[in-house]
């Protein structure tokens, strides 16, 4: 089997250089195509090898030292990652079928990154605590069903007090309320697809749908439980800090979306403001489970969550019963160079564009790419007058933004 771009693109790590680069791989001195049988080992726990391996089809099983296993599908979320980084490794990872994968020297690959200033630079193969166990745990975690979703606690006690000392409480209202936390909303959504047997595919275009789905007074009951427990506990001023500007930038985000969203017809602008708010939805999960163990300095947690947010987020939404515009959205928004084969603007395109939006006059915006220069700019038609127009968007939202959490952030 040739190595092509279209194999290469199946993973996040290269997507994440130039088409310069990505043709200079396909060189097979550089990156080999390697098969193996079921039950061959290719990498053992333990070893301080410096190669890493992408997973092309078929599947393979990490073995941890306690003998708990998991299993990895090729073209699933958790193979478009190098399979288990840290080292020394601590996986044996074992073919679980016949299996095909690329096996490429890290020094070809640091090589190759040092020169794209993109957001997988600064991750680090021995950073601590390691994200190939970050990736583990949650991914384990995800699987089982025992995910502990974290909110805010300022925004969430916040929420309780308000809806608690008013005196009528409409689905409307309270949408507002839910949509001021991302967890509380994700949670919600959660609950009410199990309990109606929905089909999420069709059914969430927007928290108030959810709402009237469950009815007020049982949503309400339920708000009022979820914004008590399940509270962020902050292990330090900046594990805080980092928790609150997520909180921020994430509603900003989604309420961009939401501008961005009445200009075409085809798009709804709750449901845009909804994708915007469950799209980095695991940076939660990440940000809590870094804050129980040793947290790494802000560049490093910031180099964490890009390399392993969108894959975490993907995976809880699809265990949740999400529909696959809010997985796809999770997923794909930071692939910046996405065309979706020239189909009209999405959901995933809105996040893209709000994302790059929501970076401008911010230090983000170094290290990401240009609007203009994108496949998805050519869908907004915003060739005259652009810049206004963008600006336009941004003052808008921090508008919607500002009425969402004025109540919530005194």
């Amino acid at each position: 089997m040739l190595i092509t771009p279209e194999v290469l693109l199946k993973f996040s790590t290269f997507q994440q250089l130039s088409e310069q680069q990505q043709q200079s791989l396909l060189d097979p001195g550089k990156v080999k195509m390697l098969y193996s049988v079921p039950g061959e080992k290719i990498i053992s726990r333990g070893s301080n090898d410096d190669f890493s391996v992408f997973l092309v089809s078929g599947s393979l099983k990490l073995i941890a030292k306690d003998g708990q296993s998991a299993v990895i599908k090729a073209d699933s979320d958790s193979a478009r990652q190098p399979i288990t980084q840290l080292r020394p490794r601590q996986y044996d990872v074992v073919a679980d079928s016949a299996v095909k994968y690329l096996m490429i020297n890290n020094r070809v690959l640091d090589n190759l990154q040092s020169g794209t200033p993109k957001a997988t630079e600064g991750i680090q193969v021995e950073s601590e605590p390691g994200n190939a166990d970050i990736y583990f745990q949650l991914y384990q975690d995800i699987k089982a069903d025992h995910v502990v979703l974290p909110s805010l606690s300022d925004v969430a006690l916040k929420i309780n007090t308000a809806i608690s000392t008013a005196e009528k409480i409409n689905t409307h209202q309270l949408s507002e309320f839910v949509l001021a936390d991302p967890a509380i909303t994700a949670k919600l959504i959660k609950l009410a697809v199990a309990s109606t047997g929905a089909e999420p595919a069709t059914d969430i275009e927007n928290i108030e749908q959810i709402i009237d789905r469950l009815g007020v007074s049982k949503a309400l009951d339920v708000v009022r439980v979820l914004s008590t427990k399940d509270l962020f506990k902050p292990a330090n001023a900046l594990h805080q800090q980092l928790i609150k500007e997520n909180w921020r930038e994430t509603l900003y985000i989604s309420a961009i979306a939401a501008v961005l969203a009445e200009e075409f017809e085809h798009l709804d602008s709750k449901k845009a403001q909804l994708v915007g708010l469950m799209h980095n939805i695991g940076t939660i999960l990440i940000l809590d489970c870094l804050g129980k163990d040793h947290l790494p300095d802000a560049h490093q947690v910031q180099a964490i969550i890009t390399e392993l947010g969108h894959n975490i987020s993907a995976m809880l939404l699809e265990k949740w019963g999400f529909a696959q515009p809010f997985i796809t959205a999770a997923k794909d928004s930071q692939r910046w160079q996405r065309s979706n084969n020239n189909n009209p603007l999405d959901y995933c395109d809105l996040i893209i564009i709000a994302k790059l939006l929501s970076y401008v006059a911010t230090p983000k915006i170094e290290n990401t790419p240009v609007l203009i220069d994108l496949p998805v700019f050519r869908k907004l038609h915003w060739e005259k007058n652009g810049i206004a127009k963008g600006l336009h968007v941004l003052n808008r939202a921090k508008q919607k933004m500002h009425t969402l959490i004025q109540v919530f952030d005194k």
